[in-house]
Formats: structure tokens, sequence, C-alpha cells
């Protein structure tokens, strides 16, 4: 059975015990104010400061649009490294080339992750 540990208008989380895959979709809503973001982030590292040994996270973005926004891409990339150095793997889950791109420059040095734009193929790099 899946369960939800965390949602909000940002972000939504659940956990998946029988094949132990995290899943973490980000809405597109956008963020209003940097300070808002900033609470979104630290909620979804909140939601994922448990994770058991050996879990894989799936990063669906598919809903994101990408901004160019120093600030928040600061704030992303904290976040980031301390959620992945939890999962044994990451497949990180976009809809089209240009959020591949944008996500590829985003994970450089981070061996535990790949990019997906097909939801099957994600879950086999994870499950595998």
């Amino acid at each position: 059975m899946i369960r939800l540990l965390h949602e909000d208008a940002w972000f939504r989380v659940e956990h998946n015990p029988s094949d132990a895959v995290f899943r973490a979709a980000r809405s597109g809503a956008p963020f209003p104010d940097p300070q808002t973001a900033d609470r979104a982030f630290s909620a979804l590292d909140a939601a994922l400061t448990t994770v058991p040994r050996g879990a894989r996270l799936l990063l669906d973005l598919r809903d994101w649009a990408p901004r160019d926004d120093e600030e928040l891409e600061a704030m992303v990339e904290r976040v980031r490294d301390r959620v992945f150095a939890r999962f044994e793997r990451v497949a990180v889950l976009v809809r089209a080339a240009v959020g591949k791109r944008h996500v590829q420059r985003r994970i450089e040095g981070q061996p535990a992750a790949a990019i997906f734009d097909d939801e099957d193929r994600a879950m086999d790099h994870l499950l595998a």
C-alpha cells in the first residue's frame, strides 16, 4: 500500500514499501516568493529524512516549469545534495528534451542519479 508522506501546493511525496521506492512529484505551481520556496523545500527535505538503507527515489518533474532564478537554484542545489545522498538510486523524470538538458546541468556530479522521459524506464532503472 502506498503511503502519503507529504503534500502541499508544490510537492507530493509517497512511499511504496513493497519496492522501496519513494516518489516525490513537483507540481506546476510557481513559488510566489523565495520564502515560500524555502519552506516548501524544507518540508520536502523533512519528509525524506527517515529513508531506509537501499531506498530509491523517483523525482517526477514533468509538471514543473524550469526558471532561471539564481536564488531558487541555490536552494534546489542545497536540498538536492542532502536528499539525493539518502538514496541508493535516483531517477529524475522529465517531460521533454528541454527539461532533460536543464536537469542534466543541475545534477552533474550526482553518481546515483539518472534522467528519463519515460516512467516505465525510470522504474526499471530504480528496480534493477
